[in-house]
């Protein structure tokens, strides 16, 4: 069985200190195979803020980790966000802008859609679309194919619709048809499991999960703290896949567990229907 933990949004500069050690108790509770965190980890990116971040990253379990960027992580000052806009996040994640994450079980593609001349906004260029393309076309079938950006690819009618990236529906039809089986994003602070695409025989199918703020007080519509565990079952022939949420409760200072969500047969290919891309 592998685990993988996914957490996004804990803008620490708002962050809520109780649960940060919760989730920090709960990963290591959880021992998951890998931890990934999709932006917007600080909420001014200030040198203070990064810092706190950082803390406790390293205190998350010692497991392979793929860190996104996310709008937020770009300084305001516009001497830092024109030469030097992700300085600060390489400095304490040193990760480059499209990190990938190969492990036995799953193939976990990074995205970078922050840009220094859009504040709010996301964007995707046609060379990651190709270069995201082509690996997922060459991994092997069996492995869970999963991509994650900070911005979302896909929304329910009417939800922060403009949150999207430019090109985000090209990317979700050029992504789904060379293999991706799973999309994950934060930034609209909102937990979901949303349907992507079936092919024409119903055998495959492909989802986007988005995560909700991971610690932050700047919580939206009423939602909790969350964060989203995703489940493989290698064991399986079918290599059974789901997701759960856990949410965090005034009521017991904790994480609690939300039932499973199943995410379809991992096999087949179809032309995709895309749903609220539009």
């Amino acid at each position: 069985m592998s685990l993988f933990l996914h957490l996004s949004d804990p803008h620490f500069g708002t962050e809520r200190p109780p649960v940060c050690e919760a989730l920090i108790a709960l990963a290591h509770r959880l021992a998951p195979d890998a931890v990934i965190i999709s932006g917007d980890l600080t909420q001014r990116a200030t040198r203070s803020q990064f810092a706190a971040a950082a803390r406790f990253v390293q205190a998350l379990p010692k497991v392979p980790m793929l860190v996104l960027p996310g709008n937020h992580d770009i300084p305001l000052a516009p001497w830092h966000r024109l030469f030097s806009p992700l300085g600060r996040f390489r400095h304490h994640f040193g990760c480059r802008p499209d990190p990938v994450l190969e492990l036995d079980s799953a193939i976990i593609l990074g995205v970078d859609t922050t840009r220094r001349w859009r504040q709010q906004y996301g964007v995707i260029n046609r060379k990651q679309i190709e270069r995201v393309a082509e690996r997922l076309k060459t991994t092997p079938a069996q492995k869970w194919r999963i991509v994650v950006t900070h911005h979302p690819l896909l929304l329910t009618p009417g939800a922060d619709w403009p949150d999207r990236p430019l090109l985000h529906a090209e990317a979700l039809d050029r992504w789904f048809d060379s293999g991706a089986d799973l999309f994950l994003n934060g930034h609209v602070h909102r937990p979901a499991v949303l349907p992507v695409a079936s092919g024409s025989s119903g055998q495959h199918q492909a989802f986007v999960s988005q995560a909700g703020t991971a610690c932050s007080l700047r919580q939206r519509g009423g939602q909790p703290n969350s964060v989203t565990v995703l489940h493989q079952d290698d064991t399986s022939p079918a290599r059974i896949r789901s997701l759960e949420h856990w949410t965090w409760s005034d009521r017991s200072r904790s994480f609690e567990r939300s039932g499973p969500t199943p995410l379809g047969h991992p096999f087949g290919r179809g032309r995709p229907r895309l749903h609220a891309v539009a």
